[in-house]
């Protein structure tokens, strides 16, 4: 997904549907745009997208919950295929 115009499309209908999930107001959403691509799944595109959570939420299963309700949301609403998904590993901890 080279397009610009198409990236930067995908980058704003995603950033304002992660901005609406009331669950996680106090974490904000970086969308690693330099890695947002296209696959072709039998002649069907769909829009890959990472994320970094800050910080990250305690339960990670309900980040889960919410970014399949927000993908779900954009098919419904822009006829997009769009899979958000965490760019990059939950920190370790040493405590």
């Amino acid at each position: 997904m080279k397009d610009p115009n198409a990236i930067e499309k995908v980058t704003g209908i995603v950033r304002q549907s992660l901005d609406s999930v009331p669950d996680f107001e106090d974490t904000k959403f970086e969308i690693v745009v330099d890695h947002i691509h296209a696959t072709d799944m039998r002649g069907k595109y769909w829009r890959k997208v990472p994320i970094v959570p800050k910080p990250w939420p305690r339960r990670r299963t309900l980040l889960y919950e919410a970014l399949s309700e927000i993908e779900e949301k954009i098919l419904e609403k822009y006829d997009l295929d769009i899979s958000i998904y965490l760019g990059a590993s939950e920190p370790i901890s040493a405590t």
